[in-house]
């Protein structure tokens, strides 16, 4: 159901993060220090997993009728520190940018070897590199600058680095570099936010409320949720999910995907929380409906659009469940033939392309004017629908505690760039 602006959105994969806990609210709150978030990305939450340790994805052949039996379990909002681990996300991936290219203007090669053949030996890993630069550094004697001999099966190549870059790998980042590295979080995107917010834009739903700041001048503009709601564990839809999908050894607490894409001249990276993915990696979105309730247009536009934000090979499964008694009641029945796999693009036939089309551009046009209006840098404003229309204001000083600052984004920047330098991300 494609077509322009819709068939140019095609968000890619930046990483799959994984909690291995309930956020803590110290991740959303300004006052998050350096040491916090160095823990957060050490121990509570793994940025780029490998999707072998997600929950995966039950094929049909393995699936049967079955019972489940329903139980009110309301957990109270949870913190979202969506932002946060986006951030977080790109610059481990554009500090690893930064090194290398440092690395490859002041490396001296004497050997017969390309100088691009000894470089890529020792950059193929950042973490290989600073494991050569830390060695280098505790040999005694060892001329400064040295970083001693690489090996490989066809050439022995002695390098050097200037002394100065080794201090500068080494070393805790200077408050230059810290703002040079979050400068390059203007260059990869226009918007950071998570997918909820944006699906309800899209969705026309009413009420919806966000929060948007621009913390500096070269950077992103920042996009919250106002509002979180609590989850019931034991809901039908909480079950099913289980149900169908193998559990992953790593157990994580929630799994996010961290997608980049277009939304016409508007660079976006979204964070949205996935059921699980299929064996080829792809991601998995489940619901789950009473079997006797024929799936209304505007739910399934809902589902298509907020499946289609994270990526276009994204999967969706369909459960229809019937109950002897009411759902609260007794045990409810998953029948087998009342499951169906869909392809994002199957699932989404019944839509028109002209709707879909007319949706995407409206939001383009909601965020070009938060774009235009958005431009006091480090000032808070709330956007929210009123009468189908954009009501836009600042913030007074004080009103909204939001939780991208100009001194988180520093902090994550030093926080990262250690974390990259201790090897301690494995």
């Amino acid at each position: 159901i494609m077509s322009s602006v819709v068939d140019q959105y095609q968000p890619k994969l930046i990483a799959f993060a994984g909690w291995k806990s309930e956020p803590s609210n110290k991740y959303t709150s300004q006052d998050v220090t350096e040491e916090e978030i160095m823990n957060l990305l050490k121990n509570d939450c793994l940025i780029e997993i490998d999707t072998k340790t997600i929950s995966l994805l039950k094929e049909e052949k393995e699936i049967q009728d079955f019972q489940v039996q329903p139980y009110d379990d309301p957990k109270e909002p949870e913190a979202k520190p969506n932002l946060l681990i986006a951030t977080c996300t790109i610059l481990l991936n554009e500090t690893k940018k930064y090194i290398k290219s440092e690395a490859k203007k002041t490396w001296s090669v004497t050997s017969r070897a390309s100088s691009e053949t000894t470089i890529s030996s020792y950059t193929e890993s950042v973490d290989d590199l600073f494991q050569q630069l830390s060695i280098s550094n505790s040999q005694s004697p060892s001329p400064a600058g040295t970083l001693g001999t690489a090996t490989t099966a066809t050439t022995t190549t002695s390098s050097t680095l200037s002394s100065s870059l080794q201090q500068q790998l080494i070393q805790k980042p200077s408050d230059e570099l810290k703002k040079l590295l979050i400068r390059s979080l203007g260059k990869y995107c226009d918007i950071i936010m998570p997918r909820k917010p944006l699906n309800s834009i899209m969705n026309n739903k009413e009420d919806w409320e966000i929060y948007i700041c621009k913390p500096f001048e070269e950077g992103p503009l920042f996009i919250d949720r106002v509002k979180s709601y609590e989850t019931n564990e034991g809901s039908p839809g909480m079950l099913f999910e289980r149900k169908m999908s193998h559990p992953s050894n790593a157990n994580y607490h929630r799994v996010y995907a961290i997608t980049q894409g277009k939304l016409g001249n508007i660079r976006l990276v979204l964070t949205g929380e996935i059921d699980c993915v299929d064996s080829t990696g792809n991601i998995v979105e489940i619901k789950s409906k009473p079997a006797w309730k024929q799936q209304d247009i505007d739910r399934i536009q809902q589902t298509y659009i907020q499946s289609r934000l994270l990526g276009t090979n994204t999967r969706i499964i369909i459960g229809g469940f019937s109950a002897e008694r009411g759902i609260r009641d007794g045990p409810i029945t998953f029948k087998k033939s009342d499951i169906k796999y869909k392809t994002l693009q199957s699932y989404g036939s019944s839509l028109q392309n002209s709707e879909i089309e007319r949706i995407f551009n409206d939001t383009i046009v909601i965020l070009e004017k938060i774009q235009k209006k958005c431009i006091k840098i480090g000032a808070v404003y709330h956007a929210r629908s009123l009468d189908q229309k954009l009501s836009l204001r600042r913030c007074s000083e004080g009103e909204v505690s939001f939780p991208i600052t100009e001194n988180v984004l520093l902090n994550c920047a030093s926080a990262c760039y250690q974390t990259i330098k201790r090897n301690e991300r494995k």
